[in-house]
């Protein structure tokens, strides 16, 4: 499935209501990373980080809210690094790549106050930020 595409995204949902019968969890993990210079990313790459990461997570996010909304026990999770404005993140991950995943730091934010945070989980996982552990962990 391409994320860029509504229609395979759209499929991809009703393949998972079908099978499934209805949609607890969303995963936003796709995601599109030049974390170049700004003079070094080509419009190319930097309309590709878009596209993937914050329009793809608005799509799924979209198609899957109907049926996370009727949900006895909805969860959206949310891949991204944490959003950080500290002049030493910009040469770490680029200008353009903070950019694209600021939108999808935003559209958690805009869900939590949408739909409520009685309503279903809506946690944020910055990868990295954990050390890893010889115990399985349970999110």
């Amino acid at each position: 499935m391409n994320i860029q595409n509504e229609e395979q995204t759209q499929n991809a949902v009703d393949a998972a209501i079908a099978q499934f019968g209805g949609i607890d969890i969303l995963v936003n993990n796709a995601s599109a990373i030049d974390n170049r210079g700004t003079l070094d990313v080509s419009m190319k790459k930097y309309d590709l980080m878009h596209t993937i990461n914050g329009r793809g997570t608005f799509l799924t996010s979209k198609l899957c809210l109907p049926h996370l909304l009727k949900s006895d026990n909805a969860h959206v999770l949310n891949m991204s690094p944490p959003l950080n404005m500290d002049p030493r993140w910009f040469k770490i991950a680029g200008v353009a790549y903070t950019m694209a995943k600021c939108g999808t730091l935003c559209l958690r934010r805009v869900y939590l106050f949408f739909v409520g945070c009685s309503r279903f989980a809506l946690p944020e996982v910055y990868l990295g930020s954990f050390k890893s552990s010889p115990l399985p962990v349970a999110v």
